[in-house]
Parts: structure tokens; sequence; C-alpha cells
């Protein structure tokens, strides 16, 4: 697997949202929702991340 960089961005409402980019800068996945904290956007791709290692172990 390529390494994965996760980026959290607000947008223009202020609301977080996160992407998730491969090594050629190609979005791998994104976020369905937008979040009010950047807390609550981290745990986020916390669990963004676990699914994906899993995904990849299988």
């Amino acid at each position: 697997m390529d390494s994965l960089t996760f980026w959290l961005h607000m947008d223009s409402d202020f609301m977080w949202c996160w992407y998730c980019f491969d090594g050629n800068r190609t979005i791998m996945a994104r976020s369905s929702r937008s979040y009010f904290s950047r807390d609550e956007a981290k745990a986020a791709v916390m669990a963004a991340k676990a699914r994906m290692i899993q995904a990849a172990a299988a």
C-alpha cells in the first residue's frame, strides 16, 4: 500500500471535513459528513485509518 496522507479542511461554512490522499496526490477517500469541531474530525480520521488498515489486511 502506498503511503496515505490525511488532511483536515475547514470549508466556507466553518465546518471541518477530511480527505485522504495517496502518494500520487489522488483522493482515496473523504469524509461523508462535516464536523463542527476539529476534534470530532480528528476522531473521524482515526476511525477511517483503522478501517483502511483492516481492509488492507483482509
